[in-house]
Order: C-alpha cells, then sequence, then structure tokens
C-alpha cells in the first residue's frame, strides 16, 4: 500500500489554514484547492507546512480532519470541502452537470482527447476481495463500471461512493 502524507499549511498573515494529503511521491507537493492555491500564489513566504501524518491511511485521517474541523463551513480553513481528495464523484441529480447538454463542439473536443488516451494493461487489484484483473477494460467489465470512470478512481486512488461497488477500491498492482 502506498505510504502517503497529511498536512496542514498555515497562512501567517491570516492564521488561516489548509488540511490536505498527498500520495508521497512529489515531497514539493503543494496542495490542489482553488482558494488555498490563489492565497499561496499571491504570498508564498506566508505559509508554513507541518506533515501531520505518514503512512498507508492518509486519505482515510485526511477525511476524518476535515470532518471533524468542518472546514467546508470554517473560516479559519481554505479548503472548500470537508471530502478528502477533490471531493466526492457525484452522479444523478447530485451532479451540477446533470440534465444539461454539451453543445456539438464541446462533444468534439471530448471525442479527440478520448481518442488519444490509451487504456492501462497493468494489473489491478481489488483491495477488499483481493481479485485481480490484467487491466482496466477486464475489471471495469466484471464489475460493471465504465473504464473511464474506474481510471479516473485510480488515477485519485479513491474508492467507489455510490452504486452496487460502493466501498470498492481498486489500486494498481506493484
Amino acid at each position: 500500500m502506498t505510504e502517503g502524507y497529511v498536512y496542514r499549511w498555515t497562512d501567517s498573515s491570516n492564521g488561516k489554514k489548509y488540511i490536505g494529503s498527498h500520495n508521497g511521491k512529489d515531497n514539493n507537493y503543494k496542495g490542489s484547492g482553488k482558494r488555498f492555491k490563489l492565497a499561496y500564489n499571491k504570498r508564498p513566504e506566508c505559509f508554513t507546512r507541518e506533515i501531520l501524518y505518514t503512512g498507508p491511511d492518509y486519505i482515510e485521517l485526511e477525511g476524518f480532519i476535515l470532518e471533524i474541523e468542518d472546514v467546508k463551513n470554517n473560516d479559519s480553513y481554505y479548503n472548500l470541502s470537508n471530502q478528502s481528495g477533490s471531493g466526492p464523484i457525484l452522479f444523478g441529480e447530485d451532479n451540477p452537470y446533470y440534465g444539461k447538454k454539451h453543445s456539438p463542439e464541446i462533444i468534439d473536443k471530448i471525442k479527440k482527447k478520448r481518442s488519444k488516451q490509451v487504456i492501462s494493461k497493468k494489473p489491478i487489484i481489488e483491495l477488499s476481495t483481493g481479485l485481480r484483473f490484467e487491466g482496466v477494460g477486464e475489471c471495469a467489465e466484471y464489475h460493471g463500471i465504465k473504464s473511464p470512470f474506474l481510471s479516473t478512481l485510480l488515477k485519485k486512488n479513491r474508492p467507489v461512493l455510490r452504486g452496487p461497488n460502493k466501498g470498492k477500491h481498486f489500486i494498481y498492482e506493484e
């Protein structure tokens, strides 16, 4: 399992904080929060980072801290969500784009981008069962989910949040 870390940035100009986590592959990682990045880019000299935890449970711990602090509703934080990562993947009516349609130009752009994507053939493991799959396509077909969605979950190291596969967590075999 990946050793990542949970961090807290503090802005000395106003006392605001930003909680985040990272997979540990880049120690220079700053964070991805929109409000945090705007503030940090304006005055990086005012920010200090503290590592709160290092280990395999970094995503869960980040989520726990975000919920306990209720950062979404707390003006002392730059965080916009109480969810670890980039927030939940929303489906159906919960998705702000639900019921809307893309313009033909946007559809063409999406098609062009997807045509250049290569579906990974790296082996995948579903953590709760230990099932091993030869690639994204095989795993997605077995679980009845779309390959791009599974690729996103793998990239973001996130479990499925809804539906019949809720709680399943997929990782690339190392």
